[in-house]
């Protein structure tokens, strides 16, 4: 009776049952040894520990369920806080398991996040004193498919699953691993929200675990809290992201787009919004909406409708486009189109107004107005019809043509007749359509051959339809491109007949001109800063030039200031490209050519060349190389500006077109020039960052012995790795020289900081040591001295840590005397595989002026390692785990009997490994071996 008792206060329920039994069983022979055996009294026996049996099972499973229960609470309670300061789940993973697995009683964890197709593992955690570095890497190299192994059956399944014997069990992939590692059981439950699974989390131990609906529980709760919290997360993402394209779409949009409250005050205020009504952002956001775009006579009315609407929530304006009369800051009044819509989800109401300038449209249309009379001079005879034509749209600037239903031009103003380049209107009109159209390659605002069947006037010819359409003419002579836009309208006699079409073509070229350029140039900067690495910007370059802005691009920089080096060459053809660069091989420009980029190089000048063909018609056989390259491919016309920054020539953009491309003219030039600027700029940075990146390289390895001295009878090895860009030199720094008759010294330090000032404490400590060395004396006299030159020349506060030691040969060995300076302890290891730190730790260098050293001395025999190492080497914190003081010890009692170049590999690896490839800190390693 006592013994399911006593297990009922410390064992599990099945362990409860498996006592309670054995007691019953035990029980029932023990009638035969009093000879009571079926009596009254044994059955009471039998009974009363039955009944004891019972109740132990009972206080067993109060006692679970309450520990579950606290446990449960344990385990929410810190998965809260976790979550509560973490900025992502990846990022807080370890802390995550820990907060679960420890109050569980597991030993082991997992997180496996969904990308895309697949489950990989982004976090582990490990109870204290648990190492299974064999599982951990089957883990880390493992990438699962929904059902596939034990994460990607919860994954496929979205339930928590219990395995009882990972070893035994068919579909664990990483059983051999498990196997290894005496892994046995695991519970895995899914990361969801709402039916999406997106993460999972495993556990596992070394020891059997029950497996009740009661630990499922849990598992599911906190699968959804963690789901709840991801969902969270991407949704504030989500919200920052759609945040950005509001701004941007803000900051590009054309028409002009403000926000108000509820009470007309102006919270946004975009560029476009600026242009129109020529006031600035800063002071029209605060200001009421009325006060500085509406008339003043319509801003009662105004006022009235707005407060209807915050009131009943009904607005006849809401959702429709309407045309009203803006006021810009100077007082004049504007037509415009307004288009108001609800902000959702403001609580008080907000509103916002996308607003478009008419002006031009207003004018448009009165000018249609006045085509409209026509309809009454359709049925007069086409020479009547002509005067008329001409009296109306003499005034007009834009092309105006009168199209007959068989396509021929029935009238054309002066406008129609330049724009098409014809020398009178009567040979415009006798001119037949097909020879007026062959003049000109038609494109669509993308680039694209645009039919003659697609053109507004023919669509209002064929089906009596109004039209309106953006078109390319490039004239097939010149290669002039102008943009258009072509508006048709039918006209009809009184039997509803279309009897001719009205074009009306608006040249848009400059307002097209400037938006791509404006567009190319945006785009440009983007790539132009998005590196420093100068081949990569002029490749980027040269792709977004071609064939955007031209059909050749060439980027020559100026080279040692006396040659010409072609760094990029852009063309779609990549057979004509191979073609252009073997030329350029075959025959480099001289720097004295009377023209192209060395002439501009020289003279810091632009040059445009519209028409190359003409020019090469006069130039003599073979002429500069310029010309030689442009006869080669047929190059219709060229320009090359220079590439100048800080007031230094750095080289020379080119721009050319193919036989079929259009003529560059002065806005070309102008584009040119701008983008030359910017990829100057772009350079002169990127040679900077270099120039100062080699200067920090050679500045650090100044600072660092050239090479190890060879010991007679010691293997020395070496690893550094620093950390940082630009002048971000210091940190921390060794050194191993001669010292004495048969001595040697060994450093080990790390400065406070990095840049100049940790590079001259660096400097400092390293040649204050080396003095100190040949002065005979216990190591903490050295380090002494070097504390005191710290306070003497530094009055920044900068500090350092050392780890000094001396060697010296024995006839067994080499001695080691020691002393430690706020530095990591070195770690002996012994042949035989020992690990033992050496010294005892002291005070920080440059801090205080009575720092306490301790010495200390061991001796080294054949095949013991001395190795010496800086704090960055046990600071990783990666998914694949934490390197600390413990880890690098078990890491350096694994490299027993390897030479010291092996052993600081070793280290070095076990670092990176650590930080997951990217230390926070400067990893520096020696490591001494005595050879035997």
């Amino acid at each position: 009776m006592v013994g399911p008792l006593i297990a009922a206060m410390r064992a599990s329920v099945t362990q409860t049952t498996v006592v309670a039994v054995i007691a019953v069983v035990v029980a029932i022979p023990l009638g035969l040894v009093s000879d009571a055996f079926g009596s009254m009294a044994h059955l009471a026996g039998l009974a009363a520990v039955a009944v004891v049996s019972g109740l132990a099972v009972a206080i067993a499973r109060l006692r679970s369920t309450r520990e579950l229960n606290e446990a449960r609470l344990a385990v929410q309670y810190g998965v809260a806080r976790v979550l509560a300061e973490a900025e992502s789940v990846e990022g807080s993973a370890t802390e995550v398991l820990a907060a679960i697995g420890e109050p569980l009683g597991w030993e082991l964890g997992h997180l496996w996040v969904a990308r895309g197709e697949t489950l990989r593992p982004v976090g582990t955690w490990s109870a204290q004193g648990v190492h299974v570095p064999d599982f951990e890497q089957a883990t880390a190299a493992l990438t699962v498919r929904p059902g596939v192994g034990f994460a990607g059956q919860v994954w496929e399944s979205g339930r928590a699953i219990f395995l009882a014997d990972a070893v035994a069990t068919g579909n664990f992939v990483r059983a051999e691993a498990a196997k290894r590692s005496h892994i046995r059981d695991g519970v895995a439950f899914p990361v969801v929200s709402g039916q999406r699974c997106l993460a999972v989390i495993e556990f596992f131990s070394r020891k059997p675990t029950e497996s009740g609906s009661e630990m499922l529980d849990v598992t599911s709760a906190l699968g959804t809290l963690i789901g709840e919290f991801m969902t969270r997360l991407h949704a504030g993402e989500a919200v920052r992201q759609g945040e950005a394209r509001k701004a941007a779409l803000l900051a590009s949009s054309l028409d002009a787009v403000i926000v108000i409250d509820h009470l007309g005050i102006v919270t946004e205020f975009n560029p476009a919004a600026e242009t129109m009504f020529r006031r600035r952002a800063s002071e029209a956001i605060g200001s009421e909406l009325a006060e500085i775009v509406i008339p003043p006579k319509y801003r009662d009315a105004h006022r009235a409708a707005l407060r209807r609407t915050v009131e009943t929530g009904e607005s006849v304006l809401i959702g429709r486009r309407v045309e009203l009369t803006g006021m810009r800051a100077d007082g004049t009044e504007i037509p415009v189109e307004l288009g108001i819509t609800r902000v959702e989800g403001a609580d008080p109401p907000m509103f916002t107004g996308t607003i478009r300038d008419i002006s031009d449209r207003k004018r448009a249309e009165e000018e249609r107005d006045q085509l409209l009379q026509l309809e009454q001079l359709a049925s007069s005879n086409a020479r009547e019809t002509r005067d008329q034509l001409e009296a109306i749209l003499s005034g007009v600037a834009d092309a105006v043509t009168a199209q007959a239903p068989d396509g021929r031009l029935l009238f054309a103003n002066q406008a129609a007749v330049d724009l098409l380049g014809y020398e009178s209107r009567e040979a415009l009109l006798s001119a037949p359509v097909a020879d007026i159209m062959d003049r000109f390659e038609i494109l669509d605002e993308h680039g694209a051959p645009l039919p003659l069947e697609r053109l507004p006037g023919r669509l209002a010819l064929a089906r009596g339809e109004p039209g309106e359409i953006v078109v390319r003419f490039r004239e097939r002579g010149s290669g002039e491109e102008r943009w258009s836009a072509v508006k048709a309208a039918p006209i009809r006699d009184r039997e509803g007949t279309v009897t001719m079409a009205i074009n009306v073509i608006e040249d848009i070229t400059t307002h097209k001109r400037a938006e791509r350029a404006q567009r190319f140039l945006s785009e440009s900067t983007a790539v132009l800063s998005s590196s420093l690495d100068l081949d990569e910007v002029m490749g980027q370059v040269a792709r977004l030039a071609v064939p955007t802005v031209a059909d050749w691009l060439f980027i020559d920089l100026v080279l040692d200031g006396i040659g010409i080096d072609r760094v990029a060459v852009a063309h779609m053809d990549p057979q004509r490209l191979q073609e252009a660069q073997s030329l350029y091989r075959g025959a480099p420009p001289d720097r004295l050519a009377p023209g192209g980029v060395p002439h501009v190089l020289r003279t810091e000048l632009p040059e445009l060349h519209p028409d190359l063909q003409e020019e090469l018609e006069s130039a003599p056989p073979g002429g500069p190389p310029y010309f030689r390259l442009a006869r080669a491919f047929g190059m219709r016309s060229a320009l090359v500006v220079p590439m100048s920054s800080r007031g230094r020539m750095l080289g020379a953009l080119t721009l050319a077109t193919d036989p079929g491309g259009r003529c560059f003219d002065e806005h070309d030039l102008e584009l040119a020039m701008e983008l030359a600027r910017r990829c100057a700029t772009a350079i002169d940075n990127a040679r900077l960052f270099s120039e100062r990146a080699y200067i920090a390289r050679t500045l650090q390895q100044s600072l660092l012995p050239a090479e190890l001295p060879d010991i007679p009878g010691i293997e020395a090895a070496a690893r550094f790795r620093p950390t940082g860009e630009g002048n971000e030199v210091g940190g921390d720094f060794y050194d191993l020289f001669e010292s004495g008759a048969q001595g040697w010294t060994i450093v080990m330090g790390d400065v406070c900081g990095k840049g100049p000032d940790a590079a001259a404490v660096t400097a400092l400590a390293r040649y204050t040591l080396r003095a100190a060395a040949m002065r005979a004396g216990p190591p903490s006299r050295s380090l002494h001295l070097l504390n005191e030159a710290l306070l003497r020349q530094r009055d920044d506060r900068r500090f350092c840590t050392v780890a000094y030691a001396h060697l010296e040969p024995e006839p067994d060995g080499v001695r080691v005397g020691c002393a430690i300076g706020g530095h990591p302890l070195p770690l002996l290891l012994r042949a035989d595989g020992g690990v033992e730190a050496v010294g005892a730790p002291g005070t920080l260098l440059g801090v205080l002026p009575k720092p306490n050293f301790e010495d200390s001395r061991v001796s080294l025999h054949a095949g013991d390692s001395l190795v010496f190492y800086t704090d960055g080497v046990v600071e990783g914190r990666g998914v694949n785990g934490a390197l600390d003081e413990s880890g690098l010890s078990h890491l350096l009692a694994a490299c027993a009997g390897e030479g010291a170049d092996a052993i600081a590999a070793r280290v070095e690896e076990a670092a990176l490994a650590a930080s997951g490839g990217n230390p926070r800190d400067d990893i520096a390693v020696l490591v001494l071996r005595v050879a035997g």
